[in-house]
């Protein structure tokens, strides 16, 4: 009994912070929509001159390590009122971004120093940390491989939506 109270009073916790980090992101949220620093920041690296494949790559890297340090569901919330406005500057479709978002954010998740994942998962099952580390890094690789084929052939990405 009094592990399962613990149990419950560790997922309260967990709660409870998830919540506070929404809250958090949705007031974020408001404050950028109401000063419209997002478009500024869209028009401003837009004004760089700088080409789309090297924005697209910082906002790639920028993800990877989002991913590494934060929960996804935080990520997606304190990053996407910035960078979507500017990825729609840059003329990329959002459903192929979305589809390389998810992609890297994963990537981030499976990859050290913190790959969040990786610790549940050796929190489950007992295995220590740097053997799942090794374990992941195959796929890790072919995720990459896998952002960079969808980088320059999206048409695999948007070839079922563009069916609907």
């Amino acid at each position: 009994m009094k592990r399962f109270f613990n149990s419950l009073l560790e997922a309260t916790k967990i709660t409870a912070m998830i919540m506070l980090l929404i809250v958090g992101a949705f007031i974020l949220m408001k404050f950028l929509a109401l000063s419209k620093f997002p478009f500024m920041l869209a028009g401003t690296i837009s004004g760089f001159q700088l080409p789309s494949y090297a924005i697209f790559t910082g906002i790639i890297v920028l993800y990877i390590l989002l991913g590494m340090f934060l929960d996804v569901f935080a990520a997606v919330m304190l990053t996407i009122p910035l960078i979507y406005p500017l990825v729609i500057a840059m003329g990329v479709d959002p459903i192929w971004f979305g589809v390389i978002f998810v992609l890297v954010i994963e990537m981030g998740l499976i990859t050290p120093p913190v790959g969040l994942n990786v610790f549940a998962l050796a929190g489950v099952t007992g295995i220590p940390l740097h053997t799942i580390f090794r374990g992941v890094l195959p796929f890790v690789v072919a995720m990459i491989i896998c952002v960079i084929v969808l980088a320059v052939f999206p048409q695999i990405a948007l070839f079922i939506p563009s069916k609907m």
